[in-house]
């Protein structure tokens, strides 16, 4: 077993069950909300956009654009666009077909080093922080590695003015309305597992740039996060259902607070 899974094992396991004991426990989200401009000196604001979102999204700011990470594995996206016409839209589906060949050509460049529980036992604590050192530095290396060997592949879908409109009110309304809760107790011990992330991030009216990174959503960001993961899914099944979402979304009790005034983004 490599020693960098035993140490996520104790942490996520043993570490909470000792604080269990005596106090309560409460799983962190860690998020970043933006509000900015889309555009700076005539060009596309691309500042807030992980190494990930530059592949699948690189090019502009999209009317909507939905990003999900795991932990481990390949990511995946979509965006919704207008066509040159500025009449209709089309939804973008992101992937990385050969995450496979790229994991296993990055990690013999950068393999980290693995110990049996045995072996682990056996080494000193000063060799111990050296190992996770190394394999820290080469998962690093090697996931900078597998994005230059990614080939990133689109499918491309028709999809109607209603259901990219609503979607994207929805996100924004999301987004400004997200505001993370406040712990005021001292018994209660904040700890953040690892776990997926999502990012939503739109444009309204050509100018403002509205985005939320968010790891291990919960409640109204998780609901979102799962319809975004639904139509990724039947997208890539070709099996789009616009009725099905356009009913989730009615039934979302986002505690709406605010609505932007939204003219048809020009295509860029």
């Amino acid at each position: 077993m490599k020693i960098i899974f035993i140490l996520f094992f104790l942490w996520g396991v043993i570490i909470p069950f000792a604080f269990s004991q005596n106090t309560n426990i409460l799983e962190e989200t860690r998020f970043l909300k933006r509000i900015e401009n889309n555009l700076i000196q005539g060009e596309y604001n691309l500042n807030g956009k992980g190494d990930v979102e530059k592949l699948f999204f690189g090019d502009f700011n999209a009317f909507v654009e939905f990003t999900f990470q795991p932990s481990f594995g390949t990511a995946l996206g979509f965006r919704i666009v207008r066509n040159s016409l500025n009449s209709s839209y089309s939804l973008e589906l992101k992937y990385v077909s050969n995450y496979e060949e790229a994991n296993k050509e990055a990690s013999k460049k950068y393999p980290p080093i693995g110990l049996s529980s045995s072996e682990l036992s056996s080494i000193s604590m000063a060799d111990h922080k050296q190992i996770i050192a190394h394999n820290r530095v080469a998962f690093a290396r090697k996931n900078e590695e597998m994005r230059k060997l990614f080939k990133i592949e689109t499918r491309v879908y028709p999809l109607s003015n209603r259901l990219a409109e609503k979607l994207q009110q929805k996100i924004v309304s999301t987004i400004t309305n997200f505001e993370p809760k406040a712990m005021s107790n001292p018994d209660v011990v904040s700890i953040i597992r690892d776990g997926y992330s999502v990012t939503f991030r739109t444009v309204v009216d050509n100018a403002v740039l509205f985005s939320l990174w968010i790891q291990n959503p919960n409640e109204n960001i998780l609901k979102m996060a799962e319809l975004c993961k639904q139509i990724m899914k039947d997208a890539h099944a070709n099996r789009l259902d616009e009725q099905k979402y356009l009913t989730t979304l009615k039934k979302m009790d986002l505690n709406e607070k605010f609505y932007p005034k939204f003219e048809r983004q020009k295509a860029p």
